[in-house]
């Protein structure tokens, strides 16, 4: 069958970026694009910053293979939960970025509610309990914090973005990890503080608005 070699491009060139960021190491981190004529994942254990087009299979929303050969990620059940619960999501981009990774260990974490501009792109940033990676327990888990965040900091296992495109998914992700960057540069010194409740309100409000495709009042 005939494939959209645009999509199957998008994947890889984001992959390479993520490589070259750091984000993803060994055959670590995966991503999925969902099209009409079904999704598109990466493969099962290859270099994500090596992706070629043969590694970016084309699975039904039933995960089973259309197009391709070899194995889907194992990460696959995650990503059709979050494609089920949250029907506007059209990429899911997964990886392990140091600073995002390394927060979900720490023994004192919470949602991230310290800088307006992630809350805004991004929503709530939320730390989905640890499951065993690949799981059908952590599909479970992370379709019900899906509901309103686009990035979800898994414990001890990297981090999820949520897009209209697996770029957007991406730029969601290393905007997550630059905060948390700066965040642990902050905690060097003294001990990081959220907005006040009421300003986060705000932001989230306008957060909803504007994707509804409304102008803010």
């Amino acid at each position: 069958m005939s494939r959209d070699r645009g999509k199957i491009i998008e994947i890889i060139r984001v992959f390479r970026l993520a490589a070259a960021r750091g984000f993803v190491s060994g055959t670590e981190g995966n991503g999925s694009i969902r099209t009409e004529e079904g999704i598109y994942v990466t493969r099962s254990g290859v270099s994500k910053g090596l992706l070629e087009p043969e590694d970016v299979l084309l699975v039904g929303e039933d995960g089973k293979l259309i197009d391709g050969e070899g194995d889907p990620t194992s990460e696959l059940p995650t990503h059709l939960e979050i494609y089920r619960v949250r029907p506007d999501v059209r990429a899911v981009f997964h990886a392990h970025p140091p600073y995002s990774t390394a927060y979900t260990l720490l023994e004192e974490k919470f949602p991230l509610r310290e800088v307006a501009e992630l809350l805004l792109v991004a929503g709530e940033v939320p730390v989905v309990p640890y499951a065993l990676p690949s799981s059908r327990d952590l599909a479970d888990k992370v379709s019900g914090y899906a509901g309103e965040s686009d990035v979800l900091l898994l414990e001890r296992h990297g981090v999820i973005g949520l897009g209209s495109s697996i770029l957007d998914a991406y730029l969601k992700v290393e905007m997550t990890e630059s905060v948390l960057k700066t965040m642990m540069i902050a905690r060097q010194v003294g001990k990081t503080t959220p907005l006040p409740e009421e300003e986060v309100e705000r932001i989230l409000h306008m957060r909803r608005v504007l994707k509804k495709g409304k102008e803010l009042p």
